[in-house]
Protein backbone atom coordinates (compact mmCIF):
# COMPACT_ATOMS: atom_id res chain seq x y z
CA UNK A 1 0.00 0.00 0.00
CA UNK A 2 2.55 2.50 0.42
CA UNK A 3 4.00 1.56 -2.51
CA UNK A 4 0.77 2.75 -4.50
CA UNK A 5 0.98 5.47 -2.35
CA UNK A 6 4.54 7.04 -3.43
CA UNK A 7 3.48 6.33 -7.32
CA UNK A 8 0.70 8.33 -6.86
CA UNK A 9 2.69 11.34 -5.05
CA UNK A 10 5.40 10.89 -7.94
CA UNK A 11 2.33 11.14 -10.31
CA UNK A 12 1.10 13.71 -8.98
CA UNK A 13 4.43 15.80 -8.88
CA UNK A 14 4.75 15.18 -12.20
CA UNK A 15 1.87 16.94 -13.51
CA UNK A 16 2.24 19.79 -11.82
CA UNK A 17 6.18 20.50 -13.01
CA UNK A 18 4.17 19.96 -16.35
CA UNK A 19 1.35 22.48 -15.33
CA UNK A 20 4.28 24.96 -14.35
CA UNK A 21 6.19 24.45 -17.42
CA UNK A 22 2.65 25.26 -19.70
CA UNK A 23 2.69 21.52 -20.79
CA UNK A 24 -0.86 20.12 -21.25
CA UNK A 25 -1.34 17.34 -18.85
CA UNK A 26 -3.82 14.02 -19.22
CA UNK A 27 -6.21 15.46 -16.45
CA UNK A 28 -6.65 19.01 -18.50
CA UNK A 29 -9.81 20.43 -18.20
CA UNK A 30 -12.45 20.22 -20.77
CA UNK A 31 -12.78 24.03 -20.60
CA UNK A 32 -9.42 24.52 -20.74
CA UNK A 33 -8.76 22.52 -23.85
CA UNK A 34 -11.16 24.55 -25.82
CA UNK A 35 -10.16 27.53 -24.55
CA UNK A 36 -6.77 26.07 -26.60
CA UNK A 37 -8.31 25.15 -29.56
CA UNK A 38 -9.98 27.59 -32.42
CA UNK A 39 -11.62 24.29 -34.48
CA UNK A 40 -13.81 23.55 -31.42
CA UNK A 41 -14.76 27.36 -31.02
CA UNK A 42 -15.62 27.97 -34.18
CA UNK A 43 -17.66 24.86 -34.38
CA UNK A 44 -19.60 26.12 -31.04
CA UNK A 45 -20.04 28.95 -33.27
CA UNK A 46 -21.37 26.88 -36.53
CA UNK A 47 -24.06 25.25 -33.73
CA UNK A 48 -24.81 28.06 -31.84
CA UNK A 49 -25.70 30.04 -34.73
CA UNK A 50 -28.02 26.92 -36.47
CA UNK A 51 -29.63 26.81 -33.33
CA UNK A 52 -30.91 30.39 -33.93
CA UNK A 53 -31.50 30.57 -37.17
CA UNK A 54 -33.92 27.47 -36.46
CA UNK A 55 -35.81 29.51 -33.80
CA UNK A 56 -36.21 32.42 -35.83
CA UNK A 57 -38.27 30.18 -38.23
CA UNK A 58 -40.69 29.05 -35.89
CA UNK A 59 -43.44 31.09 -36.83
CA UNK A 60 -43.82 30.21 -40.39
CA UNK A 61 -46.06 27.48 -41.79
CA UNK A 62 -43.57 24.18 -43.03
CA UNK A 63 -43.67 22.41 -46.17
CA UNK A 64 -46.01 19.05 -45.81
CA UNK A 65 -42.97 16.13 -45.83
CA UNK A 66 -43.08 14.11 -49.62
CA UNK A 67 -45.30 11.10 -49.35
CA UNK A 68 -44.51 8.16 -48.20
CA UNK A 69 -41.99 9.94 -45.93
CA UNK A 70 -41.51 8.55 -42.50
CA UNK A 71 -41.95 11.13 -39.73
CA UNK A 72 -39.18 11.83 -37.45
CA UNK A 73 -39.96 10.62 -33.81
Amino acid sequence: MRRQSRELKAEVIRELKQLAEGRPTEQQSLLERYMECPDWQLASKIIGDAVQASLRGRGRTQLPPPPGWIQPL
